[in-house]
């Protein structure tokens, strides 16, 4: 993203392409909450939207133009060139696509897609590529555990100042102007929590690039959420780096290991079973009598389980958002 420094004002001109990319979103939204609808999904009422905080721009060289030399952009339908910053972020032997113009509590941005030939990038991950295989097991006390005993944790909860506006939100009259911009306060200190918290999220899936093989089991964090780990898994995100993964698994050799696959419950060591309750954090094998971190135990099974299913041709082919597959479908 780069930002654009605009002058003061609304910006109210939009060409013909820019309306019909934000109604043929709408339509692309409308028919997702159809399918969704259909499948059984609970879908509410549609309400009434104040503002678009986004405009598409679909062509480069049509709908805008970017000079990185003068850090400009040209968007159509306004005459005066934008001043940005950041456009040296965007790689020079990239392909320029589709935008977004999105407008933030901090200012307005410049959304750009850049197409980069597959090969180099997968020759420059490969490049920095330093470590073997790995497994990951997701938790609540450590966010993320590797079978080689790492383990990492983060916690970026509300911050006091969020709180305090909420309050004096509370003692506005609703629609006033002090309401309107107590609110639009609140929503810059959000933008804020939000890019901690995903600053976090890109550093630990910029150190899991580094291992040739990842595995990961594929957790219902939703269920965390809506038990008795909602503000845990609020304030950590951990539900981004499955999410994260996916879309890397076109360029890093990543395998998803079913969810009920009973990678807790069994020692990494002999394969043993026996069930071991929550609150024990360290799994004590009765049949060996090895003693491990009940975390590490779990990511060395994700680990075993993802080689022996690469093992398998059949298996190692199936796309990665396949899902979970019956025996008469593997057949």
């Amino acid at each position: 993203e780069v930002e654009i420094k605009t002058p003061k004002g609304e910006i109210r001109q939009l060409s013909s392409q820019m309306r019909q990319g934000i109604v043929g979103r709408i339509k692309r939204n409308l028919y997702s909450l159809k399918r969704a609808k259909e499948k059984g999904i609970k879908v509410g009422k549609l309400s009434f939207k104040s503002e678009v905080r986004s405009i598409p721009l679909k062509q480069y060289g049509i709908t805008y133009k970017a000079s990185g030399d003068k850090n400009r952009i040209k968007i159509q339908g306004i005459k005066k060139k934008f001043r940005v910053l950041g456009l040296h972020q965007v790689p020079k032997n990239s392909e320029l696509a589709e935008a977004q113009l999105v407008k933030k509590p901090s200012g307005y941005y410049l959304h750009v897609v850049c197409y980069l030939p597959k090969e180099e990038v997968i020759k420059e991950i490969k490049k920095n590529q330093t470590k073997g295989p790995v497994g990951i097991d997701l938790g609540i006390k450590y966010q993320v555990t590797l079978s080689n005993g790492e383990k990492f944790s983060w916690y970026i909860p509300e911050t006091k100042r969020l709180k305090k506006l909420q309050r004096e939100l509370s003692r506005k009259q609703r629609g006033s102007k002090n309401y309107q911009k107590v609110r639009k306060l609140i929503r810059k200190e959000w933008e804020y929590i939000h890019n901690k918290r995903r600053d976090v999220l890109n550093k630990a899936i910029s150190y899991l690039k580094k291992f040739s093989l990842i595995a990961i089991q594929e957790d219902s964090v939703k269920s965390w959420k809506e038990g008795l780990f909602g503000k845990q898994v609020q304030n950590t995100g951990i539900g981004g780096i499955t999410a994260r993964l996916k879309t890397l698994a076109t360029l890093i050799p990543i395998i998803f290991v079913g969810r009920y696959e009973p990678t807790s419950q069994t020692c990494s060591f002999c394969g043993y079973k026996q069930k071991i309750p929550l609150s024990e954090r360290t799994f004590r094998c009765k049949n060996c009598g090895r003693e491990i971190d009940r975390d590490v135990n779990s990511a060395r099974n994700i680990l075993q389980v993802a080689l022996k299913a690469l093992a398998d041709r059949i298996k190692s082919a199936l796309p990665v958002d396949w899902g979970e597959v019956t025996p008469v479908e593997w057949g």
